[in-house]
């Protein structure tokens, strides 16, 4: 149900970002690729509320010296904000 999905959400988010706190780039990967899974589930994959975790796999991707995954995520943001901001406009 969306409740679950929504309380998995939260616990992958809370402890992805306890492992990127304590340098554990790998365990906050798993963690925040988790929550992208969680948030395909709910079908929102155009979101603006992905950007949050958008930047945090990007940002993680780099701490691992992955730079393409890197580049993956980052751009993936800012056509999320590219879409929220032109939204905004119309």
């Amino acid at each position: 149900t969306n409740s679950n999905i929504d309380s998995l959400s939260d616990f992958n988010q809370i402890l992805g970002e306890i492992s990127f706190e304590k340098k554990d780039f790998p365990q906050a990967l798993t963690f925040y690729l988790q929550l992208f899974e969680l948030k395909l589930k709910k079908k929102l994959v155009d979101s603006p509320s992905l950007e949050e975790i958008y930047r945090a796999i990007a940002t993680i991707y780099l701490k691992m010296n992955l730079f393409d995954y890197s580049l993956i995520y980052f751009h993936r943001l800012i056509d999320c904000q590219k879409k929220k901001y032109s939204n905004l406009n119309h």
